[in-house]
């Protein structure tokens, strides 16, 4: 079952790239505090190891980079309303350790093909 966030985010993909996600994927913990992003249809998986990439995957699974409302961030640069990248990665990062902790899934939305 998804989020209302994970709702409004595929319909956000799907105005943006008319196209509609395919399967459903996971995130999980890996070595060294890096994460894995993993198709349950196929097993394959994709390392997530640098900090910079937790926004967009976070993103995936219903984080929002800032809850000012201007929307002006992906969570890598500075917000004008005053939060930080760093603070948006940050909270990226935790909330990524709560989608592992209670198994979140999310739709595909381009992390594997399906041929």
């Amino acid at each position: 079952m998804s989020t209302p966030e994970q709702d409004d985010a595929r319909t956000d993909y799907e105005n943006e790239y008319g196209i509609e996600p395919s399967g459903m994927i996971c995130v999980e913990h890996s070595d060294f505090g890096t994460y894995l992003i993993t198709d349950e249809d196929s097993g394959k998986d994709v390392l997530v190891q640098v900090d910079w990439d937790y926004p967009s995957v976070a993103s995936t699974f219903g984080w929002i980079p800032c809850d000012c409302g201007d929307g002006s961030t992906d969570g890598t640069v500075d917000c004008p309303c005053g939060r930080t990248a760093g603070e948006m990665i940050e909270s990226a990062r935790e909330f990524l350790d709560d989608a592992v902790a209670e198994g979140r899934t999310a739709e595909n939305s381009g992390y594997f093909n399906q041929d």
